[in-house]
């Protein structure tokens, strides 16, 4: 089953965790939080969700946590090792 990708960058990890607590109440399948590990503070909120996403609700919480509007995309099915494995031979 496809689902939808949305991800925003954010600066600071307490800025990052509080957007992702927030986007608990899109009802995601799962969120995430990517620090960059580059000294630059800026951390990726991510979210999967099995639908489409509500977008105006996405905008108005990256808005009310001082972050860019998400990013989405739908991600297909697909056999993700077997790819992996194919790339690497």
């Amino acid at each position: 089953m496809p689902f939808h990708q949305a991800i925003t960058p954010v600066a600071g990890e307490s800025a990052a965790q509080a957007l992702a607590d927030a986007i608990e109440a899109l009802d995601p399948l799962a969120t995430e939080l990517r620090d960059h590990d580059d000294g630059s503070g800026r951390w990726d909120v991510g979210a999967q969700f099995a639908g489409p996403p509500d977008v105006a609700a996405l905008a108005l919480l990256a808005h009310l946590h001082g972050a860019p509007d998400f990013a989405v995309a739908r991600v297909e099915d697909r056999d993700w090792v077997a790819q992996v494995r194919a790339e690497l031979t």
